[in-house]
């Protein structure tokens, strides 16, 4: 029964036949029952819960038609991403590696990928030099070391790490050693932390 809801479910929502949508692997998906997830019960109620394990397996077979995904491999409810009882987001992992986050609200639009998100690798370390000049006392004084900058992302999470050596002139004039971690996610204000070296 709950199957051939979700079929109807997801061809409604794709205009795909119920064949194409039955292409995900049920394996993928949890199953919410009150005794597990109590506290889920208790935020969404019934019907809420419902509405994200439909939410799960419509975004599945959307993102099973991208092309940045090979195979489905996990589908989940995303607690901090969601808000009770309005806004379910789910998650659906990949086996290349790629992961998208799905609302409602998005269901009917191509879904995108969070490694689509990614900050390019100059945008990050400009983005962060300019944070480093916003944090000093003496912006005029910072010296950026060419061989002390490294930027990695995680296509998975679209986030972006940038780390930079830099010299800054203190109160007494003298340029002190530091280091600037800059930290960007996909729709999250950039985190800096600068220490002394």
């Amino acid at each position: 029964m709950r199957e051939a809801h979700f079929l109807a479910l997801c061809a409604a929502f794709f205009g795909v036949s119920g064949a194409a949508c039955a292409e995900v692997n049920p394996g993928v998906f949890g199953d919410y029952t009150p005794e597990y997830y109590p506290k889920t019960f208790a935020t969404w109620g019934e019907d809420g819960v419902r509405r994200i394990m439909e939410l799960e397996r419509a975004a599945a077979a959307s993102v099973d038609s991208s092309p940045r995904c090979d195979e489905v491999a996990l589908v989940g409810w995303s607690e901090q991403r969601s808000t009770p009882p309005e806004s379910p987001v789910v998650f659906v992992d990949c086996e290349n590696g790629e992961r998208f986050y799905v609302s409602e609200g998005d269901i009917s639009r191509q879904p995108i990928s969070q490694s689509q998100l990614l900050i390019p690798k100059d945008q990050a370390i400009a983005s962060c030099q300019n944070a480093v000049r916003g944090a000093v006392k003496f912006p005029a004084s910072v010296v950026f070391s060419a061989l002390g900058v490294a930027v990695w992302s995680n296509k998975t999470t679209g986030n972006t790490v940038a780390e930079m050596e830099f010299r800054a002139q203190d109160e007494l004039g003298s340029l002190l050693p530091y280091k600037a971690s800059c930290y960007f996610a996909p729709g999250v204000p950039r985190r800096v932390e600068i220490v002394e070296l």
